[in-house]
């Protein structure tokens, strides 16, 4: 997270620029995305976004969310820096796997 890196907007807006040279990254925080919305919002929801009738635009999502993705995104970033804050030595285990992959570098927008 010290990184910067990018945002899920970034994600969304430029799928087909940078999903694949930012795979790796893109693909942890979509996950960690609908796991905060099964977890937070509940299951019905999570069930909701990934079967919106329009796809996956924007307006189809926030639809079923019933709230900006703007926002869902902001409370989900607290909710991931919070459960990396709660875990016993977070950064040095964060340190440790980012020397065993030094070939790769975040991606930075």
């Amino acid at each position: 997270m010290a990184h910067g890196g990018l945002t899920l907007s970034q994600l969304r807006a430029s799928h087909e620029e940078i999903n694949q040279p930012c795979q790796f990254q893109g693909y942890a925080m979509r996950a960690s995305w609908f796991r905060y919305i099964d977890e937070v919002l509940g299951r019905e929801v999570l069930h909701g976004v990934v079967s919106a009738k329009n796809g996956w635009h924007p307006e189809a999502m926030e639809a079923v969310l019933d709230m900006s993705l703007d926002t869902i995104d902001a409370d989900w970033r607290r909710w991931v820096l919070a459960r990396y804050a709660s875990h016993a030595n977070a950064d040095s285990e964060a340190e440790a796997y980012r020397a065993r992959i030094g070939w790769y570098e975040p991606c930075v927008l």
